[in-house]
Parts: structure tokens; C-alpha cells; sequence
């Protein structure tokens, strides 16, 4: 049962518990701040509207899993944002009071906040999830399901955006329930609703609107044909539209952004330059030390500094910088890593490694390309984008030059780059790129780095035989034009 829409209605249990599900961006984050991004979320996508009142407060926490005092924190910092307000008396509680307005700022800052290759993942974790939601009802669904589906697709054509938002979120929940499978609606519910979130109507034409909307109708039709293969192609095609339409959204906030900083192809060179020195700073601080003294387990000493250092001076950038030890080098560790890491920029941690052999994290950078290269080749090299599992446990390109003529030979010293400093080095600032005429960062393997090509996700070799003009990263430092990168953008 959905929530009912007229003015002052109590909203429905079961849509709270939808809400309770969406995603929220930081699982470490206080209970009140994760309650507080579901119930925006909530009204972001349209489950809870205008004018609509929450239950009693022990019913809601209930719902989130969370005390009284808990939720109260949470509706008290959506008061202050103006999302609700509190009546007292017979009709009094907690109604939803969002405008337009407020609704595609909250969208427009939540697409800020994502870089192009984090839309270009959400979509396509999206397309997989409601796709196989599609081969499922395909297979199982009966002529009521096939009704309510048949709804759900019509309503998307609602002339208000927020009724289009609501209209596509709810389509996706019908569908995940159409599949009778509780495990994809879990993951179905929090995809499509920060998908959902995102779409601020500002970009969105109402001919895109119709397009989707009709994409829905066959959608349907092929479900209610039992035609699998069909229904899983429609989904594709449904969630990459949206996935475009995002994406062309946030190269457009890109071109918009005020050019301030070292960017585009220029700048880019120009950073990763500075990065380069900083990386050889640390290398010559090695000569005649032992290397117990550059271990990082004995507090902050010259080494770490520096290592610190390289990572700070543009953390925009840069995430982390460490030193990878020769193997065998610490006479009580055959492995370790020096490693300075942070998630958030300029909170630099020491990042400890696992180098247990049985332990399912261990991390064996020996055998890993961003350490064995410079080694080969003697010089500046970059390997990525790579997920670097046990160790960051996130996307990223590392860079490393090699340590030679000292104790620490055989030696690698690191460092992790962030993949939306990527993005924003190329796509903002002077001399940026524009992300709107189709460009991407692209390694010397022809894969891509950062893009915002349609379906140029990180890592996703280009096809050598289409039309793209080349220009690669040259500077007054070899090192960094011998790392082989280059801009490629779609010819006109």
C-alpha cells in the first residue's frame, strides 16, 4: 500500500519502513546524522511529501532501529534545514514542509558531492540489480503483479517532478516485489533511491521525461510476455538513460563551477610534478638511515614527515604516500609498508597492513604492478585504476618510483591518488577540460583513468579505431610524460 498524498495525511508504516532503508553515505556516521539523511532521502525521491505527518515518535524510532531521544536529534536538524515542522493540538506532530525549490537544492548538492565515475558505478549497479529483478518477474509474475506494474509504469508520465521522481522510485520498488525475491529487494530499494535522489528536474527535459516514461510501458510489456531476455535488455537500456542524463547533469555543474586552481590538462601535469618531487624528497631523506628509522611504529620522525608531506601539499589529490620496504629488508618483518593514508583529505593515518599469509586480508605488494614496475623500469610509473583490496579498499591509481644505491634498495616509494581529484584536476579549474563535449584521462594501456564518455567507467579500454583527438601530459619533468597518459575527447 502506498502513502496517501492529501494534506496532513499520517504517513503509512510500510513507507517508512522503505525510507529506513535507503542508503545513507557514511555507516560510521552518529545514528541521528544516518536517521536524519534517510528521511531526507525520503523526501528527496518523493516517498514522504508535502503536508504529510510522521506517526508517533515511538513508532517511527522503532521503525529506524533507533531510541526516541535518537529520531528526536535527527527531526530536529531536519527542522533547522526547514524539511519539517512541528504542529501542536489535536492535528498537531512532525509534517513534511520541503518547497521545490529546497528539493533541487538538496538534488544538486548530492550530485555535486558524486563524482562522474561514482554515477557512472551507481548505474551500473543499478541496470545489474533491476535487471535481474526483471528476469525474475519475467519468469514468475502473475496478471495481478503484471497490472500493478502496468500502474506503477503510467504514473511515471506525472507532470510534476516530484511526481515523475516518485512515480519511477515506486516503479522500481514494484518491480523488485514483482521478482519475490526479499534479497533483491534489499539491494534493489537503497540503489534505486540514490539514483532517484539525484535527479533534479533542472536538466531533465519533458521529452526525456516521455522517453523514459514510454521505456517503462515496453518494460512492462515484455514482462507480461514472459520474455526475459527482453525485459534485462529494457532495464539496461532504462538505467543507462538515467545514468546519462546524471551524468550529462554533472559535467554540466563542472562547466558551471568558477575556474579557480591548476586544472585541465596543464595543471594536471603540472600537479602530478610536484607530486613526482615530493616522492624524490623522501627518497633522498633514506640516504644513511637504518631502516628501522623508517618504519613508522616509532612515532613520527623525518621520513614520515616528508611522506606526509607529499600527500598533504595537494590532498585534493593525493590520498596517501608510504614506502613499500624491500623484501627481507627489517630483519623481523619480511614485508612492510610505511604507509600514511586518509580518507578525508589532510587526516592522514598511519595505515597498518596485514602480512600474515593465512589471513584472507594479507597483502602481498610484491607481487602487486605499482610495486614491481618502477623496480623493472627504473623510473616514475603509475598502475590503475585498480581496487586495492586489503589495502585502501578503494578504486585508486598508484604512483611509485624506484629506491636504488642506498640500504633501502629494491625499495618503492608510493603514493595513492583519489579518483574524483582525478576528475575535478582534469574537468575544473583553468584551462580545464570540458566535460560536456565527451573527454576522458586515459593510461598508457589505453584504458580509461577518469571520463565522462558515455559508459567510460574506470578501467574500460577505449576502442582505438574511433575518432578522439590525443593530447598527452607533457611537462618540463620526463618522468611524469614517460607515465604515458594522455586526454582523449570525441572528435567534432
Amino acid at each position: 500500500m502506498e502513502a496517501r498524498v492529501s494534506g496532513g495525511d499520517r504517513i503509512e508504516s510500510n513507507v517508512l519502513s522503505m525510507v529506513s532503508r535507503l542508503k545513507t553515505p557514511d555507516a560510521a556516521a552518529p545514528l541521528s546524522h544516518q536517521v536524519e539523511h534517510r528521511l531526507a532521502a525520503g523526501i528527496a525521491i518523493g516517498l514522504l511529501q508535502q503536508g504529510q505527518r510522521l506517526p508517533s515518535e515511538t513508532i517511527v524510532a522503532r521503525i529506524f532501529g533507533v531510541s526516541p531521544v535518537t529520531l528526536r536529534q535527527a527531526l530536529d536538524r531536519l527542522r533547522a534545514r526547514g524539511l519539517v515542522r512541528t504542529r501542536t493540538g489535536r492535528h498537531g506532530g512532525t509534517v513534511f514542509t520541503p518547497d521545490p525549490h529546497q528539493l533541487d537544492t538538496m538534488a544538486r548538492e548530492e550530485l555535486t558531492a558524486m563524482s562522474l565515475g561514482d554515477i557512472a558505478d551507481l548505474g551500473g549497479q543499478v541496470a545489474t540489480v533491476l535487471a535481474a529483478c526483471a528476469r525474475r518477474a519475467a519468469a514468475t509474475c502473475d496478471e495481478h503483479e503484471i497490472e500493478a506494474l502496468g500502474e506503477a509504469a503510467r504514473a511515471t508520465l506525472a507532470v510534476d517532478p516530484m511526481g515523475v521522481r516518485r512515480a519511477h522510485m515506486l516503479l522500481a520498488v514494484k518491480l523488485a516485489s514483482t521478482s519475490r525475491s526479499e534479497g533483491l529487494m534489499e539491494m534493489a530499494l537503497p540503489l534505486a533511491g540514490e539514483l532517484q535522489a539525484l535527479s533534479w528536474h533542472g536538466p531533465q527535459s519533458a521529452a526525456f521525461a516521455e522517453q523514459l516514461s514510454a521505456t517503462c510501458g515496453e518494460l512492462v510489456a515484455a514482462i507480461a510476455a514472459a520474455d526475459v531476455t527482453r525485459a534485462q535488455e529494457i532495464t539496461h537500456r532504462y538505467a543507462e538513460s538515467l545514468r546519462s542524463a546524471l551524468m550529462t547533469a554533472r559535467a554540466r555543474l563542472y562547466a558551471e563551477a568558477a575556474a579557480a586552481g591548476d586544472g585541465g590538462v596543464p595543471g594536471m601535469t603540472r600537479r602530478l610534478e610536484g607530486l613526482h618531487r615530493r616522492l624524490g624528497a623522501v627518497r633522498e631523506a633514506l640516504d644513511g638511515l637504518d631502516p628501522a628509522e623508517a618504519t613508522g611504529e616509532s612515532g613520527p620522525g623525518v621520513v614520515d614527515q616528508l611522506l606526509r608531506t607529499a600527500a598533504e601539499e595537494d590532498a585534493e589529490l593525493v590520498r596517501g604516500a608510504g614506502i613499500a620496504f624491500a623484501p627481507g629488508l627489517l630483519r623481523d618483518q619480511p614485508l612492510w609498508l610505511n604507509w600514511w593514508d586518509g580518507e578525508e583529505p589532510r587526516e592522514l593515518r598511519f595505515k597498518a597492513h596485514t602480512f600474515n599469509v593465512a589471513a584472507l586480508r594479507y597483502y602481498d605488494y610484491t607481487r602487486m604492478p605499482w610495486f614491481r614496475q618502477p623496480l623493472a623500469l627504473g623510473r616514475l610509473c603509475a598502475y590503475g585504476p585498480y581496487l586495492d583490496q586489503g589495502g585502501i579498499d578503494r578504486v585508486t591509481v598508484t604512483v611509485g618510483i624506484p629506491v636504488s644505491g642506498t640500504v633501502f634498495r629494491g625499495s618503492v616509494i608510493g603514493a595513492d591518488l583519489r579518483m574524483d581529484g582525478l576528475e575535478a584536476a582534469l574537468f575544473s579549474g583553468r584551462e580545464a577540460v570540458d566535460p560536456r563535449a565527451g573527454a576522458a584521462l586515459v593510461n598508457a594501456e589505453g584504458r580509461v583513468i577518469v571520463s565522462s564518455l558515455p559508459g567510460g567507467v574506470p578501467g574500460t579500454r577505449l576502442p582505438i579505431g574511433e575518432a578522439f583527438t590525443r593530447e598527452p601530459l607533457r611537462g618540463a619533468d620526463p618522468g611524469v610524460e614517460a607515465l604515458g597518459w594522455s586526454v582523449w575527447r570525441t572528435a567534432d
